[in-house]
């Protein structure tokens, strides 16, 4: 039999032995809390432990579990105009960001990264990096998120007043408020509700560019504060702007209003309508844009797009439209065919631009992970032999 003070030891070596299990037990899963109750319960019984060592135990447990972060992959699943930009709106099955949960809600890390190599006039071959983004966003409780976007790839821009602001790396960057279901509030910079190629997903386009029209209008960026209501048939978005765009602040007390309104009755249908008001320029000259866009998926294998675009930029009058076929021949091949027309000023003769684009498209991973090939035929407004080939590869995660 061992003396006292030996017994001593080896139970409180025992005790403490057990504590360490119980830590780890608790920390690698919380929903394990009742099999951590029961064994507690069968060693007060055999009399291994005593009430006050069993309590102390069991609370040591639990509070270093709550205090201690857990880096996890979580599922990005959040419902159609939820909280985040377009391209978290719709999960994948399988889909996940790299994300750590911690007391101060979730920390999400997300990225994109787009390699293309182009062939044909009026630039030389070469390869190059067309897109290099890293998504940064989060909840810091149920009602207040944010999300940021860099794109390293931008070369920046310098003109004799220094460095051109709207080619600096940084895109997106917002805080974000749930008022009240479906109803969000949106504060810092984000993209324009103009059109909807545009607005979208730069790793969701059919092509490996997007058309004319969503370059030069959809595209954009600005500083401001939106208005988000999403529902199962409608969203609806109304947003005050700078009216000077992407990372500059504004000149003037004058802001600039845009809205859109979409109808998707379903997930093969959907129509939306789009407007932007402002002013530009020393003299507050019109910046005026409306939108119209279609999508209609007749059935799994046939997708056909359309929009209209129609601009007023103080005396100039402008109007483009894009549309679009595409064909699932497979699960990972798909075939699309797109014609567009830009008319870069409604008064003169002779200014419409106009291209035909042919894709082919191989999904590795739906989206996520996908090669294009497209051949770009330009004609109109004067073009001869500036046709191009691009082959591009994605990775998104």
């Amino acid at each position: 039999m061992l003396p006292n003070n030996a017994l001593s030891l080896f139970r409180t070596r025992q005790v403490f032995v057990l504590a360490l299990a119980l830590v780890a037990a608790a920390r690698a899963d919380a929903a394990g809390s009742t099999a951590v109750d029961k064994l507690i319960g069968k060693l007060l019984e055999k009399g291994v432990l005593s009430s006050a060592e069993a309590t102390a135990i069991l609370s040591e447990a639990r509070q270093e579990a709550a205090t201690q972060p857990v880096s996890q992959t979580l599922p990005t699943i959040v419902p159609r105009g939820g909280i985040g930009p377009e391209e978290y709106a719709r999960p994948r099955r399988g889909a996940s960001n790299v994300a750590t949960r911690s007391e101060r809600g979730i920390l999400r890390i997300g990225g994109l990264v787009q390699s293309w190599f182009t062939a044909g006039q009026p630039t030389p071959d070469t390869f190059r990096v067309r897109r290099s983004e890293l998504k940064i966003s989060g909840d810091l409780t149920d009602s207040v998120y944010y999300y940021a976007m860099l794109d390293p790839s931008k070369p920046l821009v310098e003109s004799p007043q220094g460095i051109i602001q709207a080619s600096r790396p940084l895109q997106d960057a917002y805080v974000g408020a749930r008022l009240n279901g479906r109803v969000f509030l949106d504060l810092g910079q984000f993209k324009i509700p103009i059109g909807k190629e545009g607005r979208g997903s730069a790793g969701r386009l059919d092509f490996a560019e997007r058309a004319m029209i969503s370059r030069i209008f959809g595209d954009r960026r600005d500083l401001g504060v939106q208005f988000r209501r999403a529902s199962d048939e409608f969203d609806f978005r109304l947003a005050l702007f700078n009216g000077t765009e992407l990372n500059a602040n504004d000149t003037n007390d004058a802001k600039d209003v845009a809205g859109l309104v979409s109808w998707h009755p379903s997930s093969s249908f959907e129509v939306g309508v789009s407007a932007y008001r402002g002013r530009q320029g020393p003299t507050l000259g019109a910046k005026d844009r409306m939108g119209y866009d279609l999508e209609w998926k007749p059935d799994p294998r046939w997708v056909l797009k359309a929009e209209l675009i129609t601009a007023r930029d103080q005396a100039v009058r402008e109007r483009g439209w894009f549309a679009t076929a595409g064909y699932t021949l497979a699960t990972r091949w798909q075939t699309l065919v797109r014609r567009e027309a830009l008319e870069r000023d409604l008064s003169l003769p002779n200014s419409v631009e106009r291209a035909t684009t042919f894709g082919l498209n191989y999904f590795l991973d739906a989206h996520f992970s996908k090669l294009q090939l497209n051949y770009l035929r330009n004609d109109g407004r004067g073009h001869t032999s500036d046709d191009q080939l691009v082959l591009a590869m994605q990775a998104a995660f």
